[in-house]
């Protein structure tokens, strides 16, 4: 889902500290997750949400040639973090999958899954 999509969703609430940053081989880098939950109704639900940290695209790509034919290498890797917050007034912490279904259709290039949930 895009964020904000789902009214389940804290992506609007998620930030991350540096937002940006270059690394080299070998090196490592911390990133502060913050999740700041507003002072509305909205907050006194339980919400989901996630943070996906994605490598730029190299502006140099490993090039081949076979004949007249060619074909590129592009180095990306992602992170993904998970964030869930429930509040301490949310007692009910049930949820319920309604359908979980592929809604992809064979001429798709990737495949595509669906699912209702409960909550």
């Amino acid at each position: 889902m895009k964020a904000g999509e789902s009214e389940n969703s804290c992506s609007q609430w998620l930030n991350a500290t540096p937002s940006f940053f270059e690394l080299d081989p070998g090196a490592t880098q911390k990133v502060q997750v913050l999740l700041q939950v507003p002072a509305s109704p909205k907050a006194k639900q339980s919400k989901m949400g996630c943070n996906a940290d994605q490598t730029c695209k190299r502006e140099k790509v490993l090039m081949a040639a076979i004949k007249t034919q060619s074909f590129g290498i592009a180095e990306t890797f992602q992170f993904v973090v998970h964030v869930f917050q429930s509040p301490p007034t949310v007692v009910d912490k049930s949820a319920e999958l309604i359908s979980f279904r592929e809604i992809s259709t064979p001429t798709d290039s990737t495949r595509v899954l669906a699912s209702k949930e409960q909550w």
